[in-house]
């Protein structure tokens, strides 16, 4: 899952979404995760959606990078030590196949978050 500060950043930068089966939302107020089983996002818990912050699965994030007009791919090193590899998961990007840019994580969402944000700011600057 992603973390909490990742998803705050997409949103700040301007990721935007329409709730569905099986989205993970975090309600600030309560201090709680709430999912998305029948297509309509309910603020769970009556809270108001000021608060709330959409948790992106994998998927999501990498149909998203695509959406962009990028290439990706992850990968891992698993049982890595972590003094010598603290990013265990990484998400390769490219816009032309030829240079490639890699993001690490903790998890793969994690790395695939981190280089949805670096293309939304590219493209912020255009």
């Amino acid at each position: 899952m992603i973390t909490l500060p990742l998803a705050i950043e997409l949103e700040v930068a301007g990721l935007k979404h329409k709730p569905e089966d099986g989205d993970w939302y975090w309600i600030e107020e309560a201090g709680t995760i709430c999912i998305v089983d029948s297509g309509i996002y309910v603020n769970c818990l009556g809270i108001p959606e000021d608060g709330d912050y959409w948790l992106p699965r994998l998927d999501q994030l990498l149909a998203e990078i695509e959406s962009r007009g990028w290439t990706w791919w992850i990968s891992g090193w698993k049982n890595g030590p972590p003094d010598i590899c603290p990013s265990r998961y990484y998400c390769h990007i490219s816009k032309d196949s030829a240079s490639w840019s890699v993001y690490g994580g903790t998890t793969s969402e994690d790395a695939a978050a981190k280089a949805l944000l670096e293309i939304m700011k590219e493209g912020a600057k255009q």
